[in-house]
């Protein structure tokens, strides 16, 4: 993990890289698509993707006006580059408009409200 700021841009850079098997080209520019999965059933978890891991970060991220890219090499490994604006405080911010409210769908957790003591 690597962390950075640009301070010409504004932006925090962090850089997530594995040595990892890496990601095979043909689908390497999928991987941001929602439902896009390479699992074909369950997983050692016992679960399997949905394909929608990605895409939801890039949304989220985009949302606060960021930016994140994937570098990968078959063999070599993965590294995603994440770009977010660096958080100013109240005094700076000024007639700059606010990100806009995230909606995620919720999950059907197996219990209702009741249950769970909220």
């Amino acid at each position: 993990v690597k962390l950075q700021q640009d301070p010409e841009t504004g932006m925090l850079e962090i850089v997530v890289r594995d040595t990892g098997k890496g990601i095979a080209p043909e689908h390497l520019r999928r991987i941001f698509d929602p439902f896009f999965t390479t699992k074909s059933g369950p997983d050692a978890s016992g679960k399997g993707g949905t394909g929608l891991g990605l895409s939801a970060c890039r949304d989220i991220i985009e949302a606060h006006q960021g930016r994140i890219r994937v570098e990968s090499t078959v063999g070599r490994g993965t590294a995603f580059i994440l770009k977010l604006p660096v958080a100013r405080s109240e005094s700076t911010t000024a007639g700059v408009p606010a990100a806009p409210p995230i909606h995620l769908p919720q999950q059907n957790s197996g219990f209702t409200p009741s249950e769970s003591g909220f």
